[in-house]
């Protein structure tokens, strides 16, 4: 549903068609429900953490919102993610420690996990 404070589809998401395909993949291994729900079960939230990351580290995501060119901040990122995946899905703090103190563990998680690794 629609939130004036959440940022748009339209302006995060750059790799639309690409970006359905992968979304499937949270489907498939069990991450959302067909609902978009959140599943809430132990990792999935750090595989959708580093998901949300590998997004952005391949350019899936906007950085900057048009026109204007104002960038997109991290935590409006995964405000998107959680607004809309539901409950329970929010990502923050394992998004931001994926990109710092804990970044080999994100390096390593999607190494062992395949779809992940295959996003190109």
């Amino acid at each position: 549903t629609p939130n004036e404070k959440i940022i748009s589809f339209k302006e995060l998401i750059n790799k639309k068609d690409l970006f359905s395909n992968l979304e499937y993949k949270l489907y498939e291994n069990n991450i959302i429900d067909e609902n978009y729900n959140f599943i809430i079960k132990k990792g999935n939230k750090l595989i959708l953490a580093a998901f949300i990351l590998q997004l952005k580290n391949k350019d899936y995501l906007n950085e900057f919102i048009f026109p204007g060119r104002k960038q997109i901040k991290d935590s409006k990122i995964t405000d998107f993610f959680f607004h809309r995946y539901g409950n329970n899905s929010d990502t923050d703090k394992e998004f931001r420690n994926f990109k710092g103190k804990q970044a080999l563990k994100f390096k390593q998680l999607v190494e062992k996990t395949y779809w992940l690794d295959q996003i190109t």
